[in-house]
């Protein structure tokens, strides 16, 4: 789906079942980068360690913007 529609934004949960599909992904990769975290527990990395990731429902959310989509918001 996220191929097919190309959203300029993805706002994705930050568990091991969400990221991990869009982290080994090598074209959507290509395609999108995160620009902003919200998160309950204040983490800001926008490039968290998928191993010490938590499974399952979290208040942890990246936002992601296709590169070529210029907004500035971000990188």
């Amino acid at each position: 789906m996220i191929r097919e529609c190309q959203p300029e934004y993805l706002l994705v949960a930050v568990n091991r079942e969400e990221l991990e599909p869009l982290g080994s992904d090598r074209e959507l990769r290509a395609i999108y980068t995160a620009v902003a975290r919200f998160s309950a527990g204040g983490a800001t990395e926008l490039e968290p360690d998928l191993d010490l990731l938590p499974q399952g429902e979290v208040q942890d959310f990246l936002l992601f913007r296709r590169r070529d989509f210029a907004d500035g918001l971000g990188p």
